[in-house]
């Protein structure tokens, strides 16, 4: 239950977030501002891929100390705010397409990331509970084999969520490398 309280706290934020990142959108072309979104973009791009030092420390490749735990959230909550700085470099318009594609597969890569992540910590924490069950509740023998069968098979298949949310990485990282090489070529580096 505990998990699934974190799981909707961390929705709830993320559509702050995204509701603030259009409102900060809104105010920026309201005021005239808005040539400091590719700045923006920028920041949130460098935030993003500040947030895959996880995966090295997960690794071993870069840090070797702190909990492993403090660098997931560190990493779920820089890629939140990351996605939401480059949804305000967007400006949620649909003027083309390798932009909306891009910002597309961003959220894709973002939610299979947190959808991942809380159903894994879901099922670890319903196996852990449904294993000492059958000493407080009085199930039918069946019915508390399936469950916990079910709750084995859906661990398995969790813990290889990875190999879906690396490859949208990837392809993210090509998306963006085509976008920011794209708008080079047509808008100039100096604009």
């Amino acid at each position: 239950m505990r998990i699934f309280i974190r799981f909707v706290i961390l929705i709830v934020c993320i559509i702050m977030t995204i509701v603030g990142a259009i409102f900060l959108e809104i105010l920026l072309d309201l005021t005239g501002l808005e040539s400091i979104k590719h700045l923006i973009g920028t920041i949130g791009s460098i935030l993003i891929i500040i947030s895959i030092v996880y995966s090295l420390r997960k690794r071993k490749f870069i840090f070797k100390s702190g909990k492993l735990k403090q660098w997931l959230i560190i990493h779920e909550w820089m890629t939140i705010a990351g996605t939401s700085l480059v949804f305000v470099h967007g400006g949620f318009h649909g003027h083309a397409v390798v932009p909306l594609l891009t910002t597309g597969v961003m959220f894709v890569t973002m939610v299979s990331g947190l959808v991942g992540r809380y159903l894994y910590l879901y099922v670890c924490e319903e196996l852990s509970s449904r294993k000492k069950e059958p000493e407080e509740k009085r199930f039918p023998k069946e019915e508390i084999e399936d469950t916990i069968s079910f709750l084995v098979i859906t661990h398995r298949a969790m813990r290889h969520w990875r190999t879906i949310h690396i490859p949208i990485v990837f392809v993210l990282a090509m998306m963006v490398t085509f976008h920011v090489l794209s708008a080079l070529y047509y808008d100039g580096f100096w604009q």
